[in-house]
């Protein structure tokens, strides 16, 4: 029994906190798809209100009032353990010591207490009529006792116990009485403000919604104001019984942020009419939130011109700070959407380094209830994501753009402290974070934008917005050399990429997350089956040697750089064709099965996708701007061309079977159209079925022995 006598105790503690006129389910958090918010209610804080703290406050109370003679946990023991049967045995030192005393009106307190609970222990108990009849007969003894109770502290229990009860069964006229009657100076401020709320439930229940709609907003009790009508003519209603009532707070935003959800079906001219008549009667003492409201809906409608008129007007004037501070990153998301505005940067600069510093400062970048980002987080990636950059690129100002991308992604950091860290090592030369909106930017825009922005961020900007950006940022120079030369490895550019890939520091290399992936040998070929025949046929020189030396990006574009130069320099025709072979292998590899050379472990989000030759089909006639995708795609057909032209190249200069039969291999594994493939292979096993390249490779490839 004692597990089940505790949670009727917890049950009680939950309905005295909650005034019933909501579901307990029902936590307004805030919303955070929608960019009006203009109150709060923190999830993490309600057990907390509503059990431990009234718990330990009761135990408190019943200490003080033994005068400390009976112990915190015999105490706890009879509030939360015991049952009424037990109140009289003795067993438990707090009831023992109520009865040596012969406080009858604790007793009596105690005894009503523990019938209540224990009649209504259960959440899906209905009570008959006889039940019903015996717990309000509980509610009238206690008012015969209210009187003659010689402790105030103990009387103001009494009165709680009694509204609790009433308003069990239903009884709200007696309910709002006992409370207009005791409703003077209280000791207990928490217990005040539990009865006040059973007040507004009951009046809630006999139809005075806007004056129950007025306390629950003032006791921050949110919760329950999800049971009322949110319509325009409630608003009316209480705006003409109490103007400048903070209920408004949830009823504004709720309205608002339904005409987000369903503006098609919702005609808002009434809502709108109410927020001017606020406005211009100057009644309310939070009139910016009434505008914020007309500036809003003029957003959502796409008048931007006009929501930004509107939303200046708000910040002038007088508004709770929580009103102030959503029209603070109302005006900001304004003026990031007005690309037409001139002085664009200088609107921006205004709130965008506060925005950015409340985010980075934030403890947790999730909504208590678990339904998206914190606000502020959430703001902010409207503002920058959807609004700003977009801006940015189209106006062809990449540094911006970067910039931008920079100081959120050092804003909006999960690992702040690990980060922090790393960056005050002395031997610290950059960060390996390749997942960021900054570093997808830089990793798919062109060479020249990344090199200018390098420039721009040691210039430290021109205008405030530029200082301001660059200040908030965080920027390698290691890792932008390192970019830049794998940006030139992609279009096959090594001496380019020798050049910016000497700059960087050795330290760089060895906190890359890509470390372990360069290890893979690209002058090894992948698709040979067989390990007896990878790598083979390197006679005067041999790259798969030289990269297991010291392997890494600067080590391939050496390598390749030295086979580009044998090309032009060789005379004899075996080496020649060795040379270009090496180098198709070279570029097929860096592109493909290692990946690590030119691309990033999760920046790019290829791991996979544009490993195999064979997705280059559905990739050929893809066109999104300067999304990678299609930069990607781009760069296959070209690494085939390339590919194609070497190994064409090598197949018709050399005089070795054995080394045609391999050229031919690789022509069908790295053919962009599957019936190319198909013929590549036709080829091989038809006239180079007698060497040992072709019966080696069969007994190691399905496909092939297909062909035979």
């Amino acid at each position: 029994m004692m597990w089940k006598k505790f949670t009727v105790s917890l049950w009680l503690t939950l309905s005295a906190a909650l005034s019933f006129a909501c579901a307990f389910y029902d936590v307004p958090q805030g919303n955070f798809i929608y960019m009006f918010k203009t109150y709060d209610y923190d999830e993490n804080n309600l057990w907390n209100d509503i059990y431990y703290k009234p718990k330990q406050d009761n135990i408190s109370f019943w200490f003080r009032y033994s005068q400390g003679r009976v112990d915190k946990k015999s105490i706890e023991q009879a509030l939360y353990q015991c049952g009424a049967d037990e109140i009289g045995k003795g067993n438990n030192r707090f009831f023992a010591y109520l009865n040596e005393t012969g406080d009858a009106d604790a007793l009596l307190y105690w005894t009503i207490n523990k019938t209540f609970s224990e009649k209504t222990d259960d959440p899906w108990y209905y009570p008959n009529r006889s039940e019903k009849q015996k717990i309000a007969a509980l509610a009238d003894n206690l008012e015969k006792t209210l009187s003659d109770c010689k402790s105030e502290l103990l009387k103001e229990r009494f009165v709680y116990l009694t509204m609790r009860i009433s308003f069990y069964v239903k009884q709200y006229e007696s309910c709002k009485t006992l409370w207009e009657q005791h409703r003077g100076n209280w000791h207990d401020s928490e217990l005040r403000r539990k009865c006040l709320l059973y007040y507004a439930g009951a009046l809630f229940y006999t139809g005075e919604n806007a004056k129950a709609a007025d306390i629950y907003a003032d006791n921050g009790d949110w919760i329950s104001l999800h049971s009322f009508d949110k319509s325009v003519d409630f608003m009316r209603e209480l705006y003409a019984a109490s103007p400048s009532s903070k209920a408004f707070m949830f009823f504004v935003q709720k309205y608002v942020n339904r005409y987000q959800d369903k503006q098609a079906s919702i005609d808002c001219s009434d809502f709108t009419a109410l927020c001017r008549k606020v406005v211009s009667e100057k009644k309310s003492d939070n009139p910016a939130l009434w505008q914020s409201a007309l500036a809003h809906i003029a957003f959502l409608q796409g008048d931007v011109k006009k929501a930004v008129e509107l939303i200046e007007k708000a910040s002038g004037m007088k508004g709770y700070p929580m009103t102030m501070e959503n029209i603070r990153m109302l005006q900001l998301l304004y003026h990031a959407a007005d690309h037409d505005a001139t002085d664009y940067d200088k609107k921006m600069y205004k709130d965008l380094p506060w925005l950015l510093e409340k985010v980075s400062s934030l403890d947790n970048y999730w909504a208590d209830n678990g339904k998206g980002y914190e606000h502020h987080l959430h703001m902010l990636s409207r503002i920058i994501l959807r609004h700003a950059f977009p801006h940015y690129v189209k106006s062809g100002n990449s540094n911006m753009a970067a910039a931008l991308l920079n100081a959120y992604d050092e804003a909006y950091c999960d690992g702040k402290e690990k980060r922090d860290k790393m960056r005050r090592d002395p031997a610290d030369s950059g960060s390996y974070e390749y997942y960021t909106h900054y570093f997808r930017y830089l990793d798919t825009t062109s060479i020249e934008n990344v090199k200018k922005f390098l420039t721009f961020v040691k210039s430290g900007g021109k205008t405030p917005l530029e200082k301001s950006l660059i200040r908030s940022g965080y920027v390698s120079e290691s890792m932008m050399n390192e970019l830049i030369g794998t940006k030139y490895m992609r279009i096959y550019d090594y001496t380019s990429a020798i050049s910016y890939l000497e700059k960087v520091k050795p330290f760089f290399w060895k906190k890359q997350n890509i470390t372990e992936n360069l290890t893979c040998n690209p002058f090894r070929e992948k698709w040979i089956g067989s390990d007896s025949l990878r790598g083979g046929r390197y006679r005067t020189y041999n790259p798969a040697e030289e990269y297991d030396r010291n392997p890494g990006k600067l080590q391939f574009c050496k390598i390749m750089h030295n086979l580009e130069q044998r090309q032009l320099t060789m005379s004899d025709v075996e080496d020649l064709a060795e040379a270009h072979y090496a180098y198709a292998v070279g570029v097929a590899q860096a592109g493909g099965w290692c990946w690590a050379l030119t691309e990033y472990a999760t920046g790019s989000m290829l791991m996979g996708s544009f490993c195999s030759f064979s997705n280059g089909e559905k990739l050929k006639y893809e066109n999104n701007g300067w999304d990678y995708m299609s930069s990607k795609s781009y760069m296959l057909q070209q690494r085939c061309k390339i590919i194609s032209t070497n190994l064409a190249a090598a197949e018709n200069r050399t005089t070795d079977r054995e080394f045609a039969a391999r050229c031919r291999y690789m022509r069908a594994s790295t053919a962009l159209e599957p019936s190319q493939a198909q013929h590549f292979l036709r080829q091989l096993t038809s006239n180079y079925s007698n060497t040992q390249f072709v019966s080696g490779e069969s007994r190691h490839c399905d496909i092939l022995s297909d062909y035979k």
